[in-house]
């Protein structure tokens, strides 16, 4: 059975910072399944540390930890890494990345993680650049990306311009001017 990777790397190659940057989902290219108003699409954290020592399960990556891994595995690839080790760095360069990992990072400190692992702190775990990113596999619920079509649209005119306002799946409020 081929690897997902296999099937999206040349997906993921030709996909620009810009495509990444833009909307509240990733390009269309990397959906693998919708149905209704939920949309699953492909981003590389399907790797697997066959040597951690703990595991940390989320829900899902979001479109931070998402972009991040497509970007990394990008940047790898381009660079001459093999395919697997770009999966490697991606998966462990996306996962829990953004405003979360801080988060993460505190609370597993907290619980003395760091302790029971002999490390200063659960920094060392995260990164593909990191000391200790061996000792840690993350996974989710749900393996890829699930975004939920926008469920309801309010338009304000106001006197600059035109002001749309949409909650998304986790009822936060995007606004955009136009």
């Amino acid at each position: 059975m081929q690897k997902l990777i296999n099937k999206f790397e040349d997906k993921i190659l030709s996909i620009t910072d810009e495509e990444l940057a833009t909307g509240t989902c990733l390009p269309e290219c990397l959906q693998m399944g919708k149905e209704n108003n939920l949309s699953v699409y492909y981003s590389p954290f399907d790797w697997v540390n066959t040597k951690a020592k703990v595991v940390i399960m989320g829900i899902t990556p979001g479109k931070t930890q998402a972009v991040n891994a497509l970007k990394a595995f990008k940047l790898a690839r381009l660079s001459g890494q093999s395919i697997d080790e770009a999966h490697r760095i991606a998966k462990q360069t996306g996962a829990f990345s953004g405003s979360l990992r801080n988060n993460l990072i505190n609370l597993l400190d907290f619980i003395k993680l760091n302790e029971w692992l002999g490390i200063d702190s659960c920094t060392s775990l995260f990164g593909s650049q990191s000391h200790h990113n061996e000792l840690i596999h993350s996974l989710s619920s749900l393996p890829f990306p699930v975004f939920k079509k926008m469920v309801k649209t309010i338009t304000v005119h106001h006197q600059s311009g035109v002001v749309h306002y949409y909650r998304n799946n986790f009822n936060t409020v995007r606004i955009f001017y136009g």
